[in-house]
């Protein structure tokens, strides 16, 4: 009975690693969409002449909804890497074997956390002019 149950938890928890790292791909390519829609969005930058126009409102709401799409969607693959450890030891696989990113996976979280906003916002500014 008890090894019948240790197998099951290790499908489970096999199962459950997989349906993880699918939802690890989604946000990864939520990721790479969001800055092919931010390089496809620049060109209308350039071609705003003036503020409080409905064309600057839209295009600077798209812009920075998708700089937060980014955003979260780095957020959500750390949070369901950290997520997935619990299923290491149980049977599931992880995503990444890469050791150093055991260590430094916090801090490369908070750099890409505060440098997406930081470089996204610059180059909108860079973009409307405000910054040369």
């Amino acid at each position: 009975m008890g090894e019948r149950h240790n197998m099951h938890d290790r499908d489970d928890a096999k199962l459950t690693s997989e349906y993880l790292r699918d939802f690890v791909i989604f946000f990864a390519v939520l990721f790479f969409t969001c800055v092919v829609g931010i390089i496809e969005l620049l060109p209308e930058l350039e071609k705003i002449s003036g503020f409080c126009t409905i064309r600057w409102i839209t295009v600077s709401i798209l812009y920075f909804a998708l700089v937060g799409l980014m955003m979260f969607g780095v957020w959500t693959c750390f949070w369901l890497y950290k997520d997935n450890r619990r299923y290491w030891g149980k049977g599931g696989f992880r995503f990444f074997i890469i050791e150093p990113f055991e260590t430094w996976g916090k801090l490369i979280e908070g750099l890409l956390l505060v440098l997406i906003p930081v470089e996204f916002g610059l180059l909108y500014l860079v973009k409307l002019g405000l910054l040369q």
